[in-house]
């Protein structure tokens, strides 16, 4: 195996992986779904920096109520969105250096978050989660009913 393909793979099996997903008890507001994004990847990305200006790089995206895919230039283009009640889904999605690797969605209608983060250490990865944990403290359940009757 080469040299830099197991150095790759060493640096995988150190990383910590969370995931969580829960649901809020109330619409969700724009403050919070920004304060998971600094929790994640800190205030500056917010411009949402991408290569080559930055290692790695940050996509925001949002669906509309028509399922139309929109990719945001800078957070503020997505907090108008939300903010306006234009935003069917949004998400996050990246790796920028010394921060985690994270996913996030959230759907405003049916107010699940969802989130899966790699870390290089159980900290970091913890302390993403418990922030999500925090806005979207129910965990949602499945629920399945079934009647069948038969005649005899």
């Amino acid at each position: 195996m080469p040299q830099g393909l197991r150095e790759e793979l060493d640096v995988a099996r150190k990383l910590v992986q969370r995931s969580y997903e829960g649901l809020a008890q109330a619409q969700v507001d724009w403050d919070h779904i920004g304060r998971i994004f600094d929790a994640i990847w800190g205030s500056d990305a917010r411009s949402l920096p991408f290569f080559p200006r930055v290692i790695g790089g940050v996509r925001a995206r949002w669906v509309d109520a028509d399922g139309n895919e929109q990719v945001a230039d800078d957070l503020d283009e997505l907090s108008r969105a939300h903010r306006g009640r234009q935003t069917a889904r949004i998400s996050f999605a990246g790796k920028l250096e010394g921060a985690p690797n994270a996913e996030f969605s959230f759907t405003p209608q049916s107010r699940m978050g969802r989130l899966s983060v790699q870390a290089h250490d159980e900290a970091s990865a913890d302390r993403v989660v418990e922030i999500v944990r925090e806005i979207f403290p129910l965990a949602p359940k499945t629920v399945f009913v079934s009647y069948a009757t038969a005649d005899f």
